[in-house]
């Protein structure tokens, strides 16, 4: 099975081998000496997002980011749902997919495997 990887900032960004941007290297800067960083903020998110996407590949359990129900596109700080979904329900918002997580409207389906979290 091939590795998954994304490009970020012009950089292949993987969770193992070299394009990990975790690094064990230490550099010196002011006469102190730290931690090289391998990968920006940006690029380290990501492979904290292929990390999570493998574990939760490796259990059995879907996942999706979509804006909240309610919220509007003018909102200074968008409230966006994090759908987690094992067994036969699906990680989504939808009222027509029986295997849907919830509604369009947030609202738990009856018999669901699912979970609906808040984040900013």
């Amino acid at each position: 099975m091939t590795r998954p990887s994304v490009s970020v900032d012009g950089k292949a960004i993987s969770i193992s081998g070299a394009n990990n941007c975790l690094s064990t290297e230490i550099q010196t800067v002011a006469t102190k000496k730290i931690p090289k960083q391998a990968c920006t903020i940006n690029q380290l998110a990501a492979r904290d997002i292929l990390l999570v996407k493998k574990i939760a590949l490796d259990e059995d359990i879907k996942l999706a980011v979509v804006t909240c129900p309610g919220t509007t596109t003018q909102a200074i700080q968008q409230q966006m749902c994090v759908i987690t979904a094992w067994s036969d329900t699906e990680a989504l918002l939808n009222s027509s997919n029986s295997n849907a997580c919830a509604n369009e409207e947030g609202i738990y389906k009856t018999g669901s495997s699912c979970l609906i979290s808040e984040a900013y």
